[in-house]
């Protein structure tokens, strides 16, 4: 049976994970809560490691929108994605607010990316373009702009 992690190791811990990518407090919490002595100890290395810069909410989801934008994922998305990982809901439109990234335009990226939308297609495929874009976080204005179709 593996020895509970005092405040020192969990530090260390910390460090090595995000090392490799940031996380979220939620994430770090959830992941150490059953190997830390108490509670409280992971609660207060948390704290002081946010205090010291090592872990910052803000910086996770700046992060994990631009990689989640550069992989053509829509608001909806993220912001489930991100709320999932405990990230409050104001801080998310606030970085969406600050990065102002064009939805309708990464849309219309993914589109041409995935589909060739310069046929028309059977009504069945067309749906199967609007599942598909809906399933990446769009909206449907996003959706039936990126398509180009009147529906």
């Amino acid at each position: 049976m593996n020895t509970p992690l005092d405040a020192q190791s969990i530090r260390n811990k910390i460090i090595s994970l995000l090392a490799r990518r940031e996380y979220s407090r939620a994430e770090l919490y959830q992941r150490l809560q059953s190997q830390a002595e108490s509670l409280e100890i992971l609660n207060e290395v948390l704290d002081r490691m946010s205090q010291d810069g090592y872990q910052s909410d803000r910086r996770f989801t700046e992060s994990f929108i631009r990689q989640r934008i550069s992989q053509y994922w829509g608001p909806k998305r993220i912001v489930f994605e991100l709320s999932q990982k405990g990230i409050p809901k104001t801080m998310i439109d606030q970085v969406f607010d600050e990065m102002e990234p064009d939805w309708s335009e990464l849309a219309v990226a993914l589109a041409k990316k995935r589909f060739d939308t310069s046929k028309k297609l059977a009504p069945k495929e067309q749906a199967k373009q609007v599942r598909y874009l809906l399933n990446h976080g769009f909206s449907y204005d996003d959706v039936k702009n990126a398509l180009r179709t009147e529906m």
